[in-house]
């Protein structure tokens, strides 16, 4: 055998060789990627009230934020929430005040809130939330709890639905860190107001 056919058989080889390992790599890299909420997930995550249809401009409400663990220890909890206005308003018509952590988690559960956000831009309005437990043993929680709080207050008529992504809103398990997140209802919470504002209904007086 000539040094030519032996040289092409080796780079044969190894052509066939490097092909072999990029798809393996490939594979291990989709096993291991953060998964999104899964289908048979165990947790579960929702707004309350899920609906407000009769706000009037002026008018401040608060959302919770529940969330369940069927009794499994978890590590923390990630949120994003997202909804829609018109672009070309230079606000939403029921925009966030303030997102406010559950203190009960914070004093009693030792969590620490590394994100409560707010922002709103070119037509899109997103609450961004990080939760994390720092106790060695996790959180579990057989029934609901509140993850956080959203303020809105109504600037003008107008009709917002949030909705969660379901790439970036996570519960994270303590023992594994995998996802134990069932996919939540979207949209998640719908709120309407009315162009009417609460001292528009006063009567004055003669």
């Amino acid at each position: 055998m000539n040094n030519k056919v032996l040289y092409s058989l080796l780079a044969i080889i190894v052509l066939v060789a490097g092909a072999a390992t990029g798809v393996i790599l490939v594979q291990q890299n989709q096993t291991n990627a953060p998964k999104a909420t899964v289908p048979d997930g165990i947790a579960t995550i929702q707004l309350d009230p899920a609906t407000k249809l009769d706000l009037s401009v002026g008018d401040t409400f608060s959302v919770d934020i529940p969330f369940t663990t069927s009794g499994i220890a978890i590590s923390g909890a990630t949120v994003k929430l997202e909804y829609q206005y018109d672009s070309s308003s230079s606000q939403p018509p029921i925009a966030v005040t303030d997102v406010v952590p559950n203190t009960s988690l914070v004093n009693d559960h030792q969590w620490r809130y590394t994100t409560t956000d707010y922002s709103a831009s070119n037509g899109t309005a997103t609450i961004s939330i990080i939760a994390i437990d720092t106790s060695i043993d996790g959180y579990t929680a057989s029934g609901d709890t509140n993850l956080a709080t959203i303020n809105f207050i109504v600037r003008s008529a107008g009709t917002v639905a949030l909705s969660f992504d379901l790439t970036e809103t996570k519960i994270t398990a303590k023992s594994t860190g995998d996802d134990l997140l069932a996919p939540p209802a979207n949209p998640a919470g719908t709120y309407s107001s009315t162009s009417t504002s609460n001292d528009d209904n006063v009567t004055p007086t003669p």
